[in-house]
């Protein structure tokens, strides 16, 4: 209903504001690509350029360290944000139990970080 579409609004204004910014680059986030805005900002600087060749959508897609990401999007259907994280992680095909554990719960460390640091923002919404 209408409440869920202005509570959706909200949320990604709240993603898309300097305070946010400061969140995804405490994630270690190299850039914001605002696909609605046609822009990308750099995380570290704050400068902004512009970013076309993009389909306009409210979707936000943060760069992370290694080649990962995470994207921000209302969803199409029903009043909830969807988010879409991509995390990279290096282990070799001769690595040991522990070697391949060990990343599995970095990853998973990883992980509980990106959405505590998210439902930080969900909740000032």
């Amino acid at each position: 209903g209408v409440a869920g579409a202005e509570g959706i609004q909200r949320i990604m204004a709240l993603f898309r504001s300097h305070n946010a910014r400061s969140l995804f680059a405490g994630l270690g986030g190299d850039t914001l690509l605002d696909i609605r805005e046609q822009t990308l900002c750099s995380l570290a600087s704050g400068e902004t350029s512009p970013a076309s060749g993009y389909p306009r959508s409210n979707v936000l897609v943060v760069s992370l360290p290694g080649g990962g990401m995470i994207a921000v999007r209302p969803s199409g259907t029903e009043p909830k944000i969807k988010f879409y994280i991509s995390l990279v992680q290096t282990c070799t095909m001769d690595a040991s139990d522990q070697e391949a554990l060990a990343v599995y719960q970095d990853l998973g460390v990883t992980i509980d970080k990106i959405f505590g640091r998210l439902r930080t923002v969900m909740e000032e919404a």
